[in-house]
């Protein structure tokens, strides 16, 4: 992974964490992603934006850390959103059934 930028975006009704993701977002570099929404959970965000625009590659381990934060959000109501995928990672995200089960907007 190139990048990480975090931008909070506190609202009345619940705070949102927008997760900026650069490069690629593998079995290396998902610890990082993973540390970063464990910390951002335990600060009370609940709503969780990964902005993958500039994303050009996500392996298994990518998925995994994307969809373990969805599940420990669920029992509170929370939401994590994947934002602008890659085709590639749509494709993915399709072939794994996620596209069901995790919240997708280009």
């Amino acid at each position: 992974m190139t990048g990480l930028r975090i931008r909070h975006s506190p609202t009345v009704a619940f705070p949102c964490a927008v997760v900026q993701v650069d490069g690629e977002l593998d079995m290396a570099s998902s610890p990082v992603l993973e540390q970063t929404l464990t910390e951002l959970l335990a600060q009370g965000y609940l709503h969780l934006d990964l902005d993958l625009a500039d994303l050009t590659f996500c392996d298994s381990t990518g998925l995994r850390v994307m969809v373990e934060a969805r599940d420990r959000l669920a029992p509170h109501r929370g939401t994590v959103v994947v934002h602008d995928p890659c085709p590639a990672l749509r494709v993915l995200l399709r072939i794994c059934h996620l596209d069901t089960t995790l919240t997708t907007r280009t």
